[in-house]
């Protein structure tokens, strides 16, 4: 394993928080279980996922670091404002806001993807392995993480 690799396992190795809250997504409310990863996000927040996506990415990123590709996460759980925000400006990418699997903690935009072709093979050949999968087409940077059993997650649950 690479001094580099030795590194982020270090840091991915630590606890990290863990948060609850009520989304709504598709019309419907559901209570999830979050999980802060101790890496920064585009806006240099710690990057936020469901419980077990996060934990799933943690291990994907460490992974890709021991063979020599590193991943950088523009975002992850991105909150309904900013959906809006993001949607305003770019209609053509963004999914509506409440529509957006970042909403719930389940999608990541991955950086350098367009550029990186050993990034790219890497996530074509090992992401799924991880329970990630790029599910856009036209957006080669998106995953989703679809590992679960149900249909969103089988952390959430329609909020009573």
């Amino acid at each position: 394993m690479s001094v580099t690799a030795l590194i982020l396992v270090s840091a991915l190795s630590g606890q990290t928080p863990y948060s609850s809250e009520i989304i709504t997504y598709k019309k419907q409310e559901y209570e999830i279980s979050f999980k802060e990863i101790p890496i920064a996000d585009l806006q240099n927040n710690r990057l936020k996922l469901q419980s077990s996506a996060a934990e799933d990415l943690t291990d994907m990123i460490v992974a890709a670091a021991q063979d020599g590709v590193f991943i950088k996460v523009n975002y992850g759980f991105r909150d309904h404002d900013l959906q809006k925000q993001i949607f305003k400006r770019n209609r053509r990418y963004a999914a509506k806001p409440g529509n957006s699997k970042h909403e719930i903690g389940l999608a990541v935009d991955i950086n350098g993807i367009k550029k990186d072709k050993n990034l790219r093979r890497w996530l074509k050949q090992n992401a799924a392995r991880f329970g990630w999968k790029q599910t856009i087409k036209r957006e080669r940077w998106h995953f989703e993480y679809q590992k679960q059993d149900t249909q969103h997650c089988n952390q959430t649950q329609p909020n009573v």
